[in-house]
């Protein structure tokens, strides 16, 4: 592939998701066939790691409603919810795509450790009182604030899984490069 090619290309940025590996940096060495494969937990172990995640999700969700407990607007749900919806997009993209993280791992971040953290419900509920008791004002205003925010969270995601690929990306080119530069001279050969 030419350097000119651009980094999208090679990262899966703006794509259905190919990963940035080795073999996407130009002359790099294929995989060692004997690279072990991943068996994916099946069973308990599948419902163990969901459990582990779901509590650590849990827990921190518990702490942040505390930090905003007795304010009159949720702001603690409200950042619950955006950066969640950042991370999820972060751990879906950069984690899983780009870090080739295990699927089962991924799944079990975004189901137990973001799904736990994460709250519709809470959401559903407060927007539900504030309505309930006529303020309707602030209903919409706390409505439109989860997802305008929610959904820039989301971009925001989009934008640093793009960030972190186009920097590990560099990041294997410079080793490429130092390994080339290296070889050439243990080996009395001019480097490329």
């Amino acid at each position: 592939m030419a350097s000119g090619e651009g980094i999208a290309a090679m990262t899966g940025a703006g794509t259905s998701g190919v990963g940035v590996t080795m073999a996407a940096v130009e002359g790099a060495p294929e995989p060692a066939a004997h690279v072990p494969v991943h068996k994916t937990p099946s069973g308990w172990r599948m419902y163990a790691l969901i459990a582990a995640m779901g509590f650590l999700g849990a827990v921190l969700r518990y702490v942040l409603e505390l930090v905003f407990s007795g304010a009159a607007f949720p702001f603690g749900t409200l950042l619950i919810n955006v950066v969640g919806c950042f991370f999820l997009v972060v751990v879906n993209g950069f984690v899983g795509r780009r870090l080739h993280v295990h699927a089962a791992t991924v799944r079990a971040m975004g189901v137990g450790l973001l799904g736990a953290f994460t709250t519709l419900s809470a959401f559903t509920q407060e927007t539900l009182t504030f309505f309930l008791e006529g303020r309707y004002g602030i209903a919409a205003l706390y409505v439109a604030l989860t997802f305008v925010l929610c959904f820039a969270a989301a971009l925001a995601g989009v934008a640093t899984d793009d960030t972190l690929a186009c920097r590990r990306l560099a990041m294997f080119r410079r080793r490429h490069a130092q390994h080339h530069e290296h070889y050439g001279e243990t080996h009395g050969e001019v480097p490329r």
